[in-house]
Order: C-alpha cells, then sequence, then structure tokens
C-alpha cells in the first residue's frame, strides 16, 4: 500500500494489555498512545521517514492489516512523536 499526501503507513508493535502480575487492562474506550515502525510515506511528508519510529494514537487513522499484521494509515499530523 502506498500511502498518498500527507498520510504515513505505520506497522503497530503488539499493544501490551497485561500488566506483569497478570492483570488484563482493557478500556477500548480511551484513546492510546502505541508505538510502532514507520513504513511508507506520502509524497507531501515531511517530519519522518520510512524506518522512523513513532508514537500514535491510531483512534485518528484507518486500521488495515497487511499479510497478517496490523498497520495504521494516519495523517503526518497526528503522530504524536518520534522514538
Amino acid at each position: 500500500m502506498k500511502p498518498i499526501k500527507e498520510n504515513v503507513l505505520i506497522k503497530l508493535d503488539p499493544l501490551e494489555n497485561v500488566t506483569s502480575s497478570g492483570i488484563i487492562l482493557i478500556n477500548p474506550d480511551k484513546p492510546i498512545a502505541q508505538f510502532g515502525e514507520v513504513v511508507r510515506i506520502g509524497s507531501l511528508v515531511t517530519d519522518v521517514s520510512p524506518g522512523d519510529r513513532v508514537a500514535v494514537c491510531k483512534h485518528y487513522g484507518s486500521d488495515v492489516t497487511i499479510n497478517g499484521l496490523e498497520h495504521v494509515l494516519v495523517k503526518q499530523e497526528n503522530i504524536e512523536g518520534l522514538l
């Protein structure tokens, strides 16, 4: 998938939803930042490059599954920060 304009395709890290003591954390209504790696960028993206590690709130984007892996397609402005 090739993002267009200011969109960024990010491969998300698995969400940590179990604490070290085994408590399962579930709150689907709370937007949380997730971490991932930039896979591809649109032609107008200037702040990140493929391979960059970023924090993103996935509720701002579109969920995409590619080869069985969870990705999110977001606008560059919705990336919270670089890691």
